[in-house]
């Protein structure tokens, strides 16, 4: 099963959702080797958001779901976090970062896992 560690960044009930391939989603990336969590979102974050960095990093749950195009199954571990800098795209994945209130929703074509997680955040926590 594949890996990916994301990061929930709230900031005045909206959440930070990065666009990737016309898709958006929540910042997520697969760790190096014998990376931990938080090392692969500090590394990550650094290198496509451009010198922001993260701190109140805390777990918030795990999701497993089976990819779109690949088919393959992935789990996802969810950190909630705080950026510390302002956004600055330096990734050629990523094509545009923005915080998005729930009731834009369905302005925005979100991936389905992406989607299953905003649901539970907003479930639980009330975005």
């Amino acid at each position: 099963m594949k890996k990916a560690i994301s990061a929930a960044i709230i900031r005045e009930r909206e959440i930070l959702l990065v666009k990737k391939n016309d898709i958006w989603i929540l910042p997520w990336w697969k760790p190096r080797n014998d990376e931990s969590d938080t090392e692969c979102l500090l590394r990550e974050i650094w290198e496509e958001l451009n010198w922001a960095g993260l701190d109140c990093i805390s777990y918030y749950d795990s999701f497993q779901w089976i990819t779109p195009h690949s088919k393959s199954h992935i789990e996802v571990k969810v950190y909630f976090a705080n950026l510390t800098t302002d956004i600055l795209l330096s990734s050629a994945e990523i094509s545009d970062a923005r915080y998005v209130h729930p009731s834009d929703f369905p302005k925005y074509s979100i991936s389905d896992i992406t989607i299953q997680i905003l649901e539970i955040l907003w479930q639980n926590w009330k975005l």
